[in-house]
């Protein structure tokens, strides 16, 4: 008798093995946007923590120093025979680099908590053929200011001595934010040969009237693709300089500064005023304003240090009675304004 041997087949047939692949496309298909969610919920976490580090330096600061840190701090002198010399100067962050522990950072150090995890030129050096050259450290976090004006109407007292020499005290009455300048003071002799140049001190949390746990103080911003104005340790530009509620600029006026008023920007125009919302690597004018990579809104620092989410909205919607909006009010330290849920 012949014996059948029994067996299976040995191997899928070719609607069979399209079936599993469809099967599995499907399940890629279910799996990448919870993977790709789970990855920006640890990357929106990070950002989180960075900012709140951040939060913790300027406290630190004001514990050490009974202000916040200025716009910029600078101490400086000249005279007919020497050039000029500088022993104290640098914008908020470079006065804030030791309460963060980067006393010994460099233009081209790259700083982790500066960095948002969210955004793809995150943890790089900027490359050769940027706005400030190769191997520049970024950071994707700026100081906020409320209102296109806050330094440029400045008020100005001056006093001559007997020997000709003339001391004037610029004020700022209008830069209403939590890092912000207070004063300036310019002294120069008789014929300006020599003389000297100090900013003065920053903000107190006294004159936080608005309520620290009601006032910005940083929030996010990338810099462009091409890396202008997002050198951490820049004196005087980017992010030395705050970002408007309405549209980013630095101050009339200092060293490396521009004025944004007519959309000017490494070149290219953007328009004005920029708008609060999603960051971009395509639209070069996304960092005419603070921006993120997050879903609907960005991370911000308070007065208090600590790091609340803040819709775009905030960034559009007006205070009930029209006079500005809501980001506006919550970056001002002193206004009054009743500020609705945002």
């Amino acid at each position: 008798m012949q014996t059948v041997r029994g067996g299976g087949r040995s191997a899928f047939t070719l609607i069979e093995l399209l079936v599993v692949i469809a099967i599995i496309a499907v399940l890629i298909g279910l799996l990448l946007p919870a993977v790709q969610k789970v990855r920006e919920a640890a990357a929106r976490s990070q950002c989180t923590n960075n900012l709140k580090q951040l939060g913790l330096a300027l406290h630190n600061y004001h514990d050490a120093n009974q202000f916040f840190p200025g716009y910029t701090s600078g101490a400086y002198n000249y005279t007919p025979t020497s050039s000029w010399s500088a022993p104290d100067q640098g914008g908020w962050y470079n006065q804030l680099k030791h309460y963060f522990e980067q006393g010994n950072g460099t233009w081209d150090t790259v700083v982790k908590i500066l960095q948002c995890p969210s955004h793809p030129l995150a943890g790089l050096q900027s490359p050769d053929g940027s706005g400030y050259g190769p191997n520049h450290g970024m950071t994707f976090y700026v100081s906020l200011y409320e209102t296109s004006g806050a330094s440029l109407n400045e008020t100005q007292t001056t006093s001559t001595a007997s020997n000709g020499t003339t001391t004037t005290t610029y004020t700022y009455p209008q830069f209403t934010s939590v890092i912000a300048w207070t004063q300036r003071t310019s002294t120069n002799s008789s014929d300006y040969s020599s003389g000297s140049w100090t900013d003065g001190p920053g903000v107190p949390i006294s004159a936080i009237t608005d309520g620290t746990s009601s006032t910005l103080a940083i929030g996010e911003r990338a810099p462009p693709t091409n890396y202008d104005w997002g050198v951490w340790l820049h004196w005087g530009c980017s992010i030395s300089s705050p970002a408007r509620a309405t549209d980013l600029t630095n101050i009339n006026g200092i060293s490396q500064g521009y004025q944004y008023h007519d959309g000017w920007s490494g070149g290219n125009p953007c328009p004005v005023p920029g708008v609060f919302g999603p960051g971009s690597m395509t639209n070069y004018c996304a960092w005419n304003a603070v921006n993120s990579m997050h879903t609907g809104g960005a991370n911000f620092v308070f007065a208090d240090g600590h790091v609340a989410y803040i819709t775009y909205a905030a960034g559009t919607s007006l205070l009930p009675d029209g006079s500005k909006t809501v980001l506006e009010a919550l970056i001002s330290r002193a206004s009054g304004e009743l500020i609705p849920n945002y």
